[in-house]
């Protein structure tokens, strides 16, 4: 009796292990806009690192932003409500908005072994708080990189994260203001930046170049091409660092 007990519990054991794996194997290439409402996207949405961005082309002025809260609206499941704060030199400013999934796909499977690969795209509403100075609206698109794991676990995808050229949660969009309802256009991403080609000058990553160093992006630089250990390097280091939304 015993050793039938056993045998019950391993049966169970396996069957509970077959049925956490199924859902991950079963899924197939192409569209996924229908299951991906099922997920809790706030981690995949989430900024992985300090994001880098611009704002305006005249001068590719740099531009930060940081997301101190991301949930998914209860009731609505492809609308995520996001709060946070952003920063154009000195002058930061609170913000509230969405972020709504529009589409979602499965890319890859298997590429990765274990792993199948996918994207969103998504359109992104940012409302900074009209009784702060110079704020106004951020509008456009947000694209998405994503994986689902062997037990059906959705993440933010950094697969490849060292390797040349990734890049994720990229926004490509406008900042408008309230005051002067003029326009300006906005990007900003982890690692790279959509819509770069003039600031950008690195292959395997990021380097801001020469022209625009000094719209903010000179600390940057030190710290990517400096020796760590040069006095110089540091104090831009700790500049990186600073958590200037607190």
């Amino acid at each position: 009796m015993k050793s039938i007990g056993k045998q019950l519990l391993l049966f169970c054991f396996l069957l509970t292990a077959i049925s956490c794996c199924l859902p991950a194997q079963s899924i197939q290439q192409g569209n996924f806009y229908e299951a991906i409402k099922k997920y809790d996207l706030s981690e995949v949405l989430k900024p992985g690192s300090g994001p880098i961005g611009f704002i305006d082309t005249t001068h590719y002025q740099r531009f930060y932003i940081h997301f101190s809260s991301i949930t998914q609206r209860k009731g609505f499941p492809y609308i995520y409500d996001i709060k946070g704060k952003t920063r154009v030199m000195k002058n930061i400013c609170s913000f509230e908005g969405t972020i709504q999934v529009m589409g979602a796909s499965i890319d890859s499977v298997g590429e990765v072994p274990g792993y199948m690969q996918g994207s969103l795209s998504c359109k992104l509403e940012f409302f900074e708080d009209k009784t702060q100075p110079s704020t106004g609206v951020f509008k456009g698109s947000y694209d998405s990189d994503f994986y689902i794991d062997s037990l059906g676990k959705i993440a933010y995808n950094s697969l490849v994260s060292g390797a040349d050229g990734f890049d994720n949660n990229d926004f490509t969009g406008t900042w408008t203001s309230y005051k002067t309802h003029v326009s300006l256009t906005c990007c900003w991403g982890d690692y790279r930046i959509p819509h770069s080609q003039q600031l950008d000058q690195g292959v395997g990553e990021f380097i801001p170049s020469d022209p625009y160093l000094k719209y903010g992006w000179q600390t940057y630089r030190d710290v990517v091409t400096g020796d760590p250990q040069s006095p110089v390097v540091k104090v831009s280091q700790a500049e990186e660092n600073r958590e200037w939304w607190k």
